[in-house]
């Protein structure tokens, strides 16, 4: 299968890949830009909490990561819950924190509203 082509069910291509996001393990760089894993970082029961204010598509993998010095693949579990929230309103923290943010809203307000 082409890269890509198992988004296409979606009207996507491989302009609308974008790159991954590891949000349970953690790298640092050196002085000389050598990366290296840090241990212990995610403890049981961390969370993280995504929010969308468009139509995402999101792909979970519990994959070890490519730096982790651990010899055998110990995947852990991850739970997964999807709700519906209110919508932002004009004071929303995330819509004021900044001018960028603002732009972004406004613009997918427009985008849901068939304005171009």
């Amino acid at each position: 299968m082409k890269d890509g082509a198992r988004f296409a069910k979606w009207g996507l291509g491989l302009r609308d890949l974008v790159p991954n996001l590891n949000l349970f393990s953690k790298v640092v760089p050196d002085a000389d830009g050598q990366l290296s894993f840090v241990a212990g970082h995610c403890r049981p029961g961390a969370t993280v909490e995504l929010r969308a204010e468009m139509n995402v598509i999101v792909v979970l993998s519990t994959c070890q990561h490519p730096l982790d010095p651990n010899p055998g693949y110990d995947p852990k579990p991850v739970r997964l819950a999807i709700y519906r929230g209110d919508p932002p309103g004009p004071n929303d923290a995330c819509r004021t924190s900044c001018a960028e943010n603002e732009r972004g809203f406004i613009n997918t307000e427009l985008l849901f509203a068939g304005i171009d």
